[in-house]
């Protein structure tokens, strides 16, 4: 969620990658900012359950799935060049698996075998954000391995729940993949980093917070039953321990505000 005060003055871009990375990349984002003699601009994230690979001058890194709210402060002017992979994915990038970068920030340099400072040169000196990418992604291509069964069966389970608001029981997840409980909690970790629960949890709201940001088009109550919680009182308690603020607040706080900042 970005600060009403200074979202204005975030640009923010999302590109769908070429064709050939689509089995890996679910989109690119860029972030750019011009903050100077202005004040700083917070921005606060409901992280995916996925990694990114993020390219900023001096400062690329890979970011795991954040099972806290993600912030970032961005002061006097920069750019970021962001690469999302889909869940699951990570494992094609790299051996170790997604629990190994949860709640961390790593850099890239030690993730992958690559000349960081000149990546971030060619990819920095586009100004076009489509170009920067493609440089990205030509970079990214050799390093990526074909993803194995688990690896697309991880990125089946969440999509399962991002497309079927009724999905908030564990064991719901578990029918619909065949799996026993815990051969899934194995495959969320390996594929994932994070627990099946934790996926529902923040599936449903990211949903909420996004439906809640482009204005309350819903009464809150009639939101919760449409995102499957039995009761409004059992949503808004989740998504203020989530989010941070009530459903009201959040609405109030996100009038003027330009949206949220991709992670990073």
């Amino acid at each position: 969620m970005s600060d009403p005060r200074s979202g204005r003055r975030v640009d923010v871009t999302r590109i769908a990658p070429p064709p050939p990375l689509t089995p890996w990349i679910e989109r690119f984002w860029g972030t750019r900012w011009d903050l100077r003699g202005q004040a700083p601009h917070h921005a606060r994230m409901l992280s995916d359950p996925t990694v990114h690979v993020v390219v900023e001058r001096g400062r690329s890194r890979v970011v795991g799935a954040h099972r806290e709210r993600f912030a970032r402060v961005l002061e006097g002017e920069g750019r970021i060049l962001g690469t999302q992979l889909w869940p699951g994915a990570v494992t094609g990038l790299c051996a170790r698996p997604a629990s190994a970068w949860t709640d961390r920030v790593v850099p890239l340099a030690e993730v992958v075998a690559i000349d960081v400072v000149a990546l971030e040169d060619a990819a920095l000196s586009h100004a076009a954000d489509a170009d920067a990418f493609a440089v990205i992604g030509a970079t990214l291509a050799p390093l990526l391995r074909a993803l194995d069964d688990g690896a697309r069966l991880a990125r089946a389970a969440v999509e399962h729940v991002a497309a079927t608001p009724g999905v908030i029981r564990v064991a719901q997840i578990e029918d619909h993949l065949g799996l026993e409980p815990r051969a899934l909690q194995r495959l969320f970790a390996r594929y994932l980093g994070v627990t099946p629960k934790w996926v529902i949890r923040r599936v449903r709201l990211q949903e909420a917070a996004a439906r809640l940001a482009q204005g309350p088009t819903l009464p809150v109550a009639e939101l919760a039953a449409a995102l499957g919680y039995t009761d409004q009182a059992h949503f808004a308690r989740e998504f203020k321990a989530v989010v941070g603020l009530t459903p009201g607040a959040f609405v109030r706080q996100s009038r003027g505000a330009s949206g949220i900042v991709a992670q990073g």
